[in-house]
C-alpha cells in the first residue's frame, strides 16, 4: 500500500488519469463559463448566449467529425514521412470546416432569429465565424494530440486556455463593472491565441514545415481527400446525434420566453456534470 505513494508510482498514475483530466477540465471550464455568464447576464441575453452555445455546438462536433476521428485511424497506419501532410491537411480541413461551418449557423440563424426573438443572437452569429476560425488551430492540437495519446498535453492545452480566458472575462468586468454578451465570445480570441503561443513549439514540431517544403504538392492534395472521405461519416453520424440531444433548445426557443430558456440551460449545464466520467472515458 505504502508503495503507491511513492515518487515514481505516483508520477505513473497521475499520467493514466489524463485521459479523464483532459476531457473534464474543459467541460469543467465551460460550466464554470456558463454560470459566470447566468450572474452577470440578464435573463434575457443569457437565453440568447444560450441558444448561441447550442448553435456553436454544431460547428464543433462537426471539425470534430471530420478532423480527429481522420487523425486518430490514419496516423496508425501512415508512415512517419507521411505524417506531416497528414497533419498539415487536417489542418486545412479544421479550418474551412470551422468557417464554412460558422456561416452555414449564421445564415440558419438569421432566419430563424424571428422564430426566436433573440435580438442580440444575430450579432453574435456575425462575429462567431473568426472566433471559429481563431480557435480552429487549437482544436487541431488537440486532435493531434489525441492521435499521438498525448493527454497530458490536450490537459495543459485546456487549463491554459480555460484560464486565460475566465481571467480575461473577470478582468473586463472589473474594468466596465459588467461583462457584456459579446464580450464572452470574442474573448475566446485573445485566449486561443495566447495558448497557441505558449504552445508554439509543440504546434511547429506537429506541424514539420521544414518536411513539408521539399515534398511534393498531389501527396497533400491526397491526405486531403482521404480525411474527406473518411471524416464524412463521423460528420454525419455527430450532427445527427447533435439534433437529437439539442432539440429541446432549440423548440423551446421558439415557445418560452428568453428569461425561461435561460432558466431551462441553468438546470442543463449542472446535470451534465453526471456526464463528465462517462464522456471522459
Amino acid at each position: 500500500m505504502l508503495q503507491f505513494f511513492t515518487p515514481t508510482n505516483l508520477k505513473k498514475n497521475l499520467y493514466r488519469t489524463y485521459p479523464i483530466v483532459a476531457p473534464l477540465a474543459t467541460q469543467v471550464f465551460a460550466v464554470a463559463t456558463f454560470m459566470l455568464a447566468a450572474r452577470w447576464l440578464p435573463p434575457a441575453e443569457l437565453g440568447a448566449w444560450a441558444m448561441f452555445l447550442t448553435l456553436a455546438s454544431f460547428v464543433e462536433m462537426a471539425r470534430l467529425g471530420l478532423v480527429q476521428s481522420a487523425l486518430v485511424h490514419f496516423s496508425a497506419h501512415c508512415t512517419t514521412e507521411e505524417r506531416p501532410f497528414l497533419r498539415m491537411a487536417a489542418l486545412v480541413v479544421s479550418i474551412g470546416a470551422s468557417g464554412i461551418g460558422a456561416a452555414v449557423m449564421g445564415v440558419l440563424g438569421w432566419g430563424c432569429n424571428q422564430l426566436w426573438r433573440l435580438p442580440e443572437l444575430s450579432g453574435l452569429l456575425s462575429f462567431f465565424p473568426l472566433v471559429a476560425l481563431a480557435t480552429a488551430p487549437l482544436r487541431w492540437h488537440d486532435a493531434v494530440r489525441t492521435s499521438t495519446q498525448d493527454f497530458r498535453g490536450i490537459f495543459r492545452a485546456a487549463l491554459l486556455f480555460g484560464a486565460t480566458y475566465l481571467a480575461l472575462l473577470f478582468v473586463d468586468n472589473y474594468l466596465f463593472e459588467k461583462v457584456s454578451i459579446y464580450a464572452l465570445l470574442w474573448l475566446q480570441i485573445p485566449a486561443a491565441l495566447l495558448t497557441l503561443f505558449f504552445r508554439r513549439k509543440t504546434v511547429l514540431n506537429d506541424l514539420a514545415l521544414n518536411t513539408l517544403s521539399n515534398t511534393e504538392r498531389p501527396h497533400f492534395i491526397t491526405w486531403l481527400q482521404k480525411i474527406w472521405q473518411f471524416g464524412r461519416f463521423g460528420l454525419g453520424s455527430n450532427l445527427f446525434s447533435m439534433i437529437f440531444q439539442r432539440a429541446d433548445v432549440l423548440l423551446l426557443g421558439a415557445f418560452v420566453a428568453p428569461a425561461g430558456l435561460a432558466a431551462y440551460n441553468v438546470a442543463t449545464r449542472i446535470v451534465t456534470w453526471l456526464d463528465f466520467p462517462l464522456n471522459a472515458l
